[in-house]
Formats: C-alpha cells, sequence, structure tokens
C-alpha cells in the first residue's frame, strides 16, 4: 500500500471517536486562542487608555473585544475540525464565556443573573455564526 490509507473503511465506533477527539482538540485550541486574542486586545485598550489619558472606557469597546475573540477562536477551531461547525463554535463561546466569568467574580465583579445570560447566549449566538462560517472555508 504506497498512499497510506487504509484498504478497510473505519467502524461506526472509530469514526465517532475520531471526530470527538478533533472536535475536542478544535475545542480547546478555539477556547485558547480566544483568551489569547483577548488577552492581547484589552492589553491594547490599556496601553491606549495610558499614553492617551482617554480616561472614559466604553463597554461597547470591550464587548466587542470579547465578540472578536469568540469568532477568532470558533472561526480558526471549526476550519481545523470540519464537523459541527455551529456546535463547536457555541460551546468555545460557553467555554469562553465561563472562564471569564469566573476570572470577573474572583476579580471582585457583580453577580447580576440576567446580564450573565444574557452574555452567555450572545456568545453562544456569536461562536455558532462563526463556526459555520469557519467550517465552510
Amino acid at each position: 500500500m504506497v498512499s497510506g490509507r487504509r484498504s478497510h473503511p473505519l467502524s461506526p465506533r472509530e469514526d465517532a471517536e475520531g471526530r470527538w477527539a478533533a472536535f475536542t482538540a478544535a475545542l480547546l485550541r478555539g477556547v485558547t486562542l480566544s483568551l489569547l486574542v483577548a488577552l492581547v486586545g484589552s492589553s491594547l485598550m490599556a496601553f491606549l487608555i495610558a499614553w492617551t489619558g482617554w480616561l472614559t472606557l466604553h463597554s461597547g469597546v470591550l464587548l466587542l473585544i470579547n465578540y472578536l475573540s469568540v469568532a477568532t477562536g470558533a472561526l480558526t477551531g471549526a476550519r481545523q475540525c470540519q464537523h459541527w461547525g455551529w456546535f463547536l463554535g457555541g460551546s468555545i463561546g460557553l467555554f469562553y464565556g465561563l472562564i471569564a466569568f469566573s476570572l470577573s467574580t474572583a476579580a471582585g465583579g457583580n453577580l447580576n443573573v440576567l446580564s450573565v445570560l444574557q452574555g452567555g447566549v450572545l456568545l453562544f449566538l456569536v461562536g455558532a455564526l462563526a463556526g459555520m462560517i469557519g467550517v465552510n472555508l
């Protein structure tokens, strides 16, 4: 066998295990990339505020950084996995949201259940949309 291809097809169990392994790897990669993009974006905003004396920071800028972070991670993860784009992207958005919520709570942030649920839904939707786009690239 020269091409390195299997002479027999994968069993359904082997195929499912391979897809879940690819899903898990893509999920970890996407969440990690999302966190890195958020860290870089937040750092750039901090430097901009420090250097320009811009004292007011609109919450829309931070939301934009969060949504772009999730979209970047979901797009990359779905492109790597090539399966379940909306589910993978939405999962990346939810895991990112859980990590951001945990860090915010640990730093003494307020707990507003309605805004947490709204943020989780929006992060899921942004991630799902980016995942659908990423799986088709």
